[in-house]
């Protein structure tokens, strides 16, 4: 099944007319609409074999759609969140539905169609609840046998139950606002009386300083304590009920706290004997006007008696401690930002978690540390603190529009799409000999393992001498010997492992949760095998060995250093003997790739001017709209260095953001010199490095930056590599989320590189999606890559994204691109890179 060509730059799908043979078929009776489907509804494969036999000829790209559709369906089906016993009822709508789509393209492609938008409203209303809505349910399996009976080619029959739809809908938005009214009355309930026993532990606290005479605090116990609250809750401290029971309090407890029997004749005593009877008999009458029927009060009071009149001795006990007001303290700057994140969020926003399911937050109160969010249906789904909130927000819980936005139908299609894109990425992620991951999926790998808190190791291993195997028995010999080695090499590694075949003999694996000493011992491990282990091949027994090289995370910090020391500490081993494991070690190994000596020259280089800027054109590819192109901002060197391995040096050694800062520094202050540049230019991108992406001052220096200059944060775009922003998606999520509320846009560079791509896009809310280009020169000689451009184009405009593609190189690829709906082009072939003085008409 194929998507191409269905959906244009709003994420539609683009009208297929259908022939007026074909229409003529569809709505000459609905004979095949009246078939009978199975009870677990149609696949694509049989719905296509029952139009054939209706007497239905369609072309291919009707056979996509009808395809489409019944994979729509079928997702459908398999919805855990749809309420069971109205699915009967949805699979007989494909029929018509599928009619329509083959009638009318739009009736599918666009969301306010009545066929579309009934859809989405039916399906909203088919929510799972617990317990069941029986009588919504056969409601809805009415109006859908209404649809299917009625239903010739005329799309207004869709429509004939939109106003009942409607109906249902405020009724279901209804319950739902009355659910979350009743969690959030509840928990302000819960809340007030938590604040006004608080309160009240704190006013007792000050009269108990620091001993309290244990038989008052018997007296509080079995009620006083709750009388007090009651109050508190009901009128407030400032109402007179709740002074006068709480002065009795402190009355009670200095007269006890008093040393009565040694002066049993004073005035004092005497007074305080007269005055005592009178309050005892206020104490009983309080107590059994609050809590009728209860008398767990009396003993207390006849011990308080005692006591006061001297009768029996005073026991002082140590005061109970007061409940401390909740602080976040000793917050680092990581987890400052999400505590600002936290700060950010009101009642009423919706959050989705990292598993997707959308949640309201109904009720906060920093006053009592008391989060609490909502279920789609109303229903509690959590109560946080606001650190177990802060914690969610860190492992990816991102706000998001209210739900009712976005049609369920969408989601749906974004799923299926999704579904493709991965069917395509599976090939271009794994090696077609061994099956393993190839090089492009272990480095998102790599990527993901160095983001991680835990420790993690990585193996880089080389078959020695190939060379020799391959010519004493031959191509098929080696490639049998390949795939052994590739077998042997899964069997020995712990199932949390990542193995991937990255070159022609060359192995590498991702040991997560590994130290040293543990990756060196799975190293040796593999070592033995692969020497115990030689090739068999037509009688004769050949020999092999393997050199293997290990990095430990905590001496690297990209994927393309990791690669270097990999490669480095492989080579060590090689030169040493071959057969043996080497580990990385920056003072041996570091020193020979020279990185060193560059990453101490960085700062020198920065301020000496030996860096400069170019910008090339990011075009339109509808020239016809008027739109204007967008530049990306390119770093040169002006010096003797290679560009990469300054890079390098500078990610490796933690000076990248030096860089990034003075790129940064340098844009600003020229743009806000030169505004007429937006007459030509409608948005300048800059690329940002991952070592920006985790420095948690980012975001204060580009706030200052646009408080600085007068540069509109529209015109600015931020761009990301996948890999850089895939090592801490979270953080990065949030970097995009905060900067586009300022008016800014982000892109997402070399795209499609990982097996995981679009998941990571659909948690990564960027603007662009930028093609890798090593997908975008090929596409005229490979048809491998050809579909994967096109089904990162589709996947990114289903998604809402506008797409660049970038290597184009020549007037046919930037031609075909075009056709294939891509938005913008970027390359030689579009234009050269451009000096920035030439760029803004200084030179």
């Amino acid at each position: 099944m194929r998507l191409t060509r269905r959906f244009n730059s709003c994420g539609r799908w683009r009208a297929a007319t259908a022939s007026q043979a074909v229409s003529a078929n569809l709505t000459r009776g609905g004979r095949w609409q009246r078939s009978s489907a199975p009870a677990q509804g149609w696949s694509a494969e049989q719905l296509l074999q029952q139009l054939g036999q209706s007497g239905l000829e369609l072309s291919r790209r009707q056979n996509d759609d009808v395809a489409v559709v019944a994979e729509l369906f079928k997702h459908i089906d398999q919805e855990a969140q749809l309420a069971q016993d109205i699915k009967p009822a949805l699979r007989r709508l494909l029929l018509p539905v599928t009619q329509a789509a083959l009638l009318e393209p739009a009736a599918f492609a666009d969301a306010t169609h009545p066929v579309r938008a009934t859809l989405d409203k039916l399906m909203r209303l088919c929510d799972y609840s617990e317990p069941p809505n029986h009588v919504l349910e056969k409601r809805v399996q009415q109006l859908i046998d209404g649809i299917v009976q009625d239903y010739q080619g005329d799309s207004s029959v869709f429509s004939r139950c939109n106003e009942e739809l409607e109906q249902l809908l405020a009724v279901q938005q209804r319950a739902y606002s009355n659910n979350a009214d009743r969690v959030r009355q509840y928990n302000r309930g819960r809340d007030a009386l938590e604040q006004a026993r608080l309160q009240v532990a704190r006013e007792l606290a000050r009269v108990f300083d620091p001993l309290a005479p244990k038989v008052l605090l018997d007296w509080l116990e079995v009620g006083w304590r709750e009388l007090l609250v009651h109050e508190l809750i009901r009128d407030g401290e400032g109402s007179a009920e709740w002074r006068d029971d709480l002065a009795l309090i402190r009355q009670l407890n200095t007269w006890l706290q008093a040393d009565m029997l040694s002066d049993n004749g004073s005035a004092g005593t005497v007074e305080r004997a007269y005055e005592c009877g009178p309050i005892l008999q206020l104490l009983c009458q309080r107590m059994e006007n609050f809590l009728p029927g209860q008398y767990r009060h009396l003993p207390v009071l006849k011990a308080m008696q005692q006591q006061l009149f001297g009768e029996q001795p005073v026991e002082l006990v140590e005061a109970p401690a007061v409940p401390s007001e909740p602080l976040l303290l000793g917050l680092d700057p990581a987890q400052q930002r999400w505590r600002e994140r936290l700060q950010q969020l009101h009642e009423g926003d919706w959050l989705v978690t990292d598993k997707g399911q959308h949640l309201q937050l109904i009720w906060a109160n920093p006053a009592t540390d008391h989060y609490v969010l909502v279920d789609r249906q109303g229903r509690e789904a959590g109560s946080f603190t606001a650190q177990a909130l802060m914690e969610q927000l860190a492992t990816g819980w991102i706000g998001t529009p209210p739900p009712e936005g976005h049609g369920v139908i969408q989601d749906h299609l974004e799923d299926i799409v999704g579904q493709l894109y991965r069917d395509i990425a599976y090939a271009r992620s794994h090696d077609e000999l061994t099956g393993l991951f190839n090089r492009r999926s272990f480095e998102a790998a790599v990527a993901q393992a160095l983001a991680a808190s835990e420790p993690s190791a990585f193996i880089y291993a080389h078959i020695d001498q190939f060379s020799v195997l391959n010519s004493s028995f031959g191509p098929l010999a080696g490639d049998t010997y390949l795939k052994q080695t590739a077998s042997l090499l899964g069997q020995l590694l712990p199932t949390n492992a990542t193995l991937a075949r990255i070159g022609g003999v060359d192995f590498a694996v991702v040991l997560p949760q590994t130290d040293g000493a543990a990756a060196r011992l799975q190293a040796e491990a593999l070592r033995a095998a692969v020497e115990a282990n030689p090739l068999e091949w037509q009688g004769h027994s050949h020999s092999v060995s393997m050199s293997l090289g290990i990095v430990l995370n905590s001496d690297c910090h990209d994927v393309i250093n990791l690669f270097r020391d990999l490669q480095m500490a492989c080579n060590t081993a090689k030169e040493a003997g071959r057969n043996r494991v080497h580990v990385y070690s920056d003072e041996i190994d570091g020193a020979r790739t020279g990185l060193m000596a560059i990453a101490g020259r960085v700062d020198d280089i920065v301020e000496r001017g030996e860096l400069s800027l170019r910008v090339q054109q990011i075009a339109p590819t509808l020239e016809s709209e008027g739109l204007l192109p967008h530049y990306e901002v390119l770093l040169v060197m002006e010096n003797e260095l290679k560009l990469l391995d300054f890079i390098s040096a500078a990610e490796r050694y933690n000076r990248m953001t030096k860089v990034d800062r003075w790129v940064l520094k340098r844009i600003f202050g020229e743009l806000a010199q030169h505004p007429d540049i937006w007459q030509r230019c409608s948005v300048l991108s800059v690329n940002l490095s991952g070592s920006s992406l985790n420095d948690d001052r980012l975001l204060a220096f580009i706030e200052a930056l646009f408080e600085d200059h007068a540069i509109p944060p529209q015109r600015i775009c931020f761009e990301l590599t996948e890999t850089a922003a895939v090592a801490n998606l979270t953080k990065t999520a949030d970097l995009v989320r905060y900067l586009q509320r300022l008016g800014c846009t982000f892109s997402i560079d070399d795209f499609g590189t990982g097996f995981s791509s679009y998941e990571y896009l659909k948690r990564l809310p960027v603007d662009y999606v930028k093609i890798d280009g090593s997908f975008v020169k090929e596409i005229e000689r490979s048809p491998s890559d050809l579909a994967m451009v096109k089904s990162i184009n589709e996947i990114a405009h289903v998604l809402g994204r506008k797409t660049i593609a970038e290597y184009v190189e020549t007037a046919s690829i930037r031609q075909c691109l075009t056709d294939m709906g891509i938005d913008y082009v970027q390359g030689y072939g579009v234009q050269m890179p451009l000096s920035l003085d030439s760029f803004l008409g200084r030179g």
